[in-house]
């Protein structure tokens, strides 16, 4: 099955939600090099729009294309389901590296995953982010256990997660994650 991203207004011309995502994350890239940030950035691209990845998206959009009045913008949340694919990416990560400090691998996913989680609301990024404490010249953070963050995305994370890690598995390796996962930990977190 072809997964689309857009379609156009005035035609009838899709963009493919690979081309979609890997030309965003590319193009974030590329803003974020500026800042030192470019796979950080790059990666909030590439997973902001994985949960058009589901039935339900596709379904929406196709209905929403055809002037179907029940198809309004907002009633598909496709938003959230790259927030939680990215945790579950670090938390596969962690496993596989034996990470001694998960606090960055933490601060990556709450950081990164609120920015895609709200990557449509109108009132910016969420207030989910725990407490962090940067201890010493070495970069050691701490974050707090039960943090806003984890507790708002464990409530809905199984729900939405299942319905398009698969598809989006499948499009983009997990190696290819696990490759941008290490480059930014190691570039920006474990310095």
């Amino acid at each position: 099955m072809k997964y689309i991203a857009h379609i156009g207004r005035d035609n009838d011309q899709t963009q493919l939600l690979s081309d979609h995502l890997t030309t965003v994350r590319d193009m974030c890239e590329e803003w974020g090099r500026s800042i030192g940030l470019s796979h950080v950035c790059g990666l909030a691209g590439w997973l902001h729009d994985c949960g058009k990845y589901t039935d339900e998206f596709q379904s929406y959009i196709l209905r929403a294309h055809n002037g179907d009045p029940k198809a309004v913008p907002g009633i598909v949340d496709h938003s959230s389901a790259g927030g939680f694919y990215l945790i579950q990416c670090i938390e596969k990560y962690k496993d596989v590296t034996g990470l001694a400090n998960q606090q960055p691998a933490k601060l990556l996913a709450e950081l990164v995953g609120n920015a895609i989680f709200a990557h449509h609301n109108p009132n910016g990024a969420l207030d989910y982010i725990g407490e962090v404490s940067q201890l010493g010249g070495d970069n050691q953070f701490v974050l707090k256990d039960t943090l806003p963050f984890s507790k708002r995305v464990e409530n809905v994370r199984v729900k939405i997660i299942k319905k398009c890690t698969m598809k989006f598995d499948h499009v983009f390796l997990l190696n290819l994650m696990n490759q941008f996962l290490n480059s930014i930990i190691k570039q920006h977190l474990m310095r």
